[in-house]
């Protein structure tokens, strides 16, 4: 594909501003005529905010933050094209769009890992989990889906798409929005990275990492801690049966191309040997001897005859028997190939 555009607009949309008066950050991706808008998932004071380079002007603490944010996403984008680029197929804007953000059916999303998480807790409510602790995670759940709700205008947010700002911006949430005391906050955003820290060791465990990694990514002495992660979640085992199935079909086809290629090596040398046995018995039996021969409309035609009518026997027993043999050796091959397979499946 050839790439005649490639371009990134980040705009304020005013028209959304919040109760803080801050207008979200919006982005237009363009590749050659096509075009996605998408939400940076980002807010700023509009007199900040400096159309023509896509930054913030100043070096106050929100000016710094968010240009550090947006150079982030930036790059985001430019991986998501170099990707869609190495793989030499035809691309649009929106599919740098999904390549970046993920849909919600591929990506691991924040409220839904939550509500796992939950559910996991509540299996264990009135064994070693009370019914308060249940329902105090599950009003840290209520209270995430407004939060991302008025901030994002969304419903729901990848895991991947979490900055550092989240939690503090959480935290002023339930403080301004909410008006909960210090002590419910404390309690709440405590509960809330614990879940996250949950769901991030689940996350690299069902990638395969290996737990010593992980419990030194996470602090952990040893790996008693992060043994608690290792649960086995029903992704995890629908993608270990599809990698036991792709690793099975790889098997299969390459023990058919080796039947194949046994197969059909064996008849391409019966095809010579019936040739040859037709060339010596050719001229009403006679064997042609140290002739020459080609073939010519599927028959064969004997040029340079040199006949020696007293050989016709012999020639003819060793044609036959190395027929025979030939077809046994084959048969071998092929009982060996299928005593594979079987043991494969």
């Amino acid at each position: 594909m050839k790439i005649e555009k490639f371009k990134v607009l980040l705009y304020l949309k005013k028209s959304g501003m919040d109760k803080n008066g801050k207008a979200p950050i919006m982005g237009r991706i363009t590749v050659n005529r096509t075009m996605a808008q998408f939400s940076c998932k980002l807010s700023c004071t509009p007199s900040l905010w400096n159309p023509r380079a896509s930054r913030l002007e100043g070096k106050s603490k929100e000016a710094v933050e968010t240009n550090k944010d947006i150079e982030q996403l930036l790059l985001s984008i430019q991986k998501a094209f170099d990707v869609l680029v190495e793989k030499r197929t035809d691309f649009e804007a929106k599919d740098v769009k999904e390549a970046l953000q993920g849909s919600v059916k591929t990506q691991t999303t924040l409220l839904s890992f939550v509500d796992e998480h939950i559910s996991e807790l509540s299996t264990h409510e009135g064994i070693d989990m009370s019914k308060s602790s249940v329902w105090t995670y599950r009003k840290i759940r209520k209270n995430l889906a407004e939060f991302i709700g008025e901030k994002y205008r969304l419903t729901d947010l990848a895991f991947g798409q979490l900055t550092e700002p989240f939690i503090s911006d959480f935290h002023h949430y339930l403080l301004d929005e909410k008006g909960f005391s210090s002590g419910t906050i404390t309690i709440y955003v405590s509960l809330f990275k614990k879940m996250c820290r949950h769901t991030f060791g689940v996350l690299m465990l069902n990638e395969d990492i290996p737990i010593g990694s992980i419990a030194k990514m996470m602090g952990h002495a040893d790996i008693t801690s992060t043994q608690v992660y290792a649960q086995v979640t029903e992704q995890k085992i629908s993608n270990d049966m599809d990698k036991l199935i792709a690793k099975r079909e790889r098997n299969r086809l390459s023990n058919e191309k080796t039947i194949s290629a046994g197969f059909f090596g064996s008849v391409a040398a019966w095809q010579k040997l019936l040739v040859r046995h037709e060339v010596l018995t050719a001229k009403h039996g006679a064997v042609v001897h140290h002739g020459t021969f080609k073939i010519v409309n599927h028959s064969v035609e004997v040029v340079h005859d040199v006949v020696h009518p007293l050989a016709v026997s012999c020639h003819y027993f060793i044609a036959h028997s190395c027929l025979v043999l030939l077809l046994i050796l084959t048969l071998l091959g092929l009982l060996a190939a299928l005593d594979k397979v079987a043991v494969v499946y």
